[in-house]
């Protein structure tokens, strides 16, 4: 069983060097590859940097072909690590349940207990399933990555391309719902958009997810296969 985990890094230095830290610490056996993309000032020991900003679909896409020989693959943002040991015997013991290959860490409320815009789950047992996801760490198997390939460079720099994802897996029947996370999982995470503690670091987000939501609605149906390569 081998894990292959990709960080996404686009400024915001310090704290990618701490999720790079908590991630070595908390899985040692993973390969870790760290991804550049675009940031103003180049971050240190970084595998693969981009001059400028290419977007998580296209960045994510680089890292995969490095990483699609592990039996599990991690895509996670640079303000989301894990706080525990066994984080990833959890999902891969779920997997073997249940059957689904791909994750989305989600959450319905906050650190400080309000909610998370509507987010409704329900409780299968080995596996939750949610009304909408979180995004900001995904978990899939190398037959999910096999089956529909990369993410949609449709998106651009940011939106809806984790979402998309997720339901190109479900539509693919690679998952039992169109959201799947763990039970409790975001107890053994620290995320900056779960406590509210780290502003996001894309500029124009608000012209940027307006035009991804676009190209979202387009796509809904889909189980195209998207090459990373």
């Amino acid at each position: 069983m081998s894990v292959g985990i990709v960080i996404l890094v686009h400024n915001r230095h310090k704290v990618s060097k701490i999720c790079i830290e908590n991630y070595k610490k908390f899985t040692p056996d993973a390969q870790i590859f760290v991804v550049d993309d675009g940031s103003d000032i180049p971050f240190p020991g970084a595998d693969y940097r981009s001059s400028k900003p290419k977007g998580v679909a296209k960045t994510s896409n680089r890292l995969l072909a490095n990483l699609d020989h592990h039996d599990y693959i991690v895509i996670a943002n640079n303000d989301c690590w894990p706080t525990e040991h066994g984080w990833v015997d959890r999902y891969i013991y779920s997997h073997l349940q249940t059957g689904c290959h791909h994750y989305s860490l989600s959450w319905t409320h906050r650190y400080d207990g309000t909610e998370n815009a509507g987010r409704i789950k329900v409780n299968h047992g080995f596996i939750e399933e949610y009304s909408w996801p979180c995004g900001v760490m995904l978990f899939m198997t190398n037959q999910c990555v096999k089956t529909i390939g990369g993410f949609d460079p449709g998106f651009g720099r940011a939106g809806h391309e984790h979402v998309q994802y997720s339901l190109r897996a479900f539509n693919a029947g690679l998952t039992p719902y169109k959201f799947c996370d763990i039970p409790s999982a975001i107890d053994m995470f620290y995320s900056g958009d779960h406590r509210r503690s780290i502003k996001t670091s894309i500029t124009n987000k608000k012209d940027l997810f307006s035009k991804a939501r676009m190209h979202f609605k387009k796509t809904l149906d889909s189980k195209d296969f998207i090459n990373y390569r």
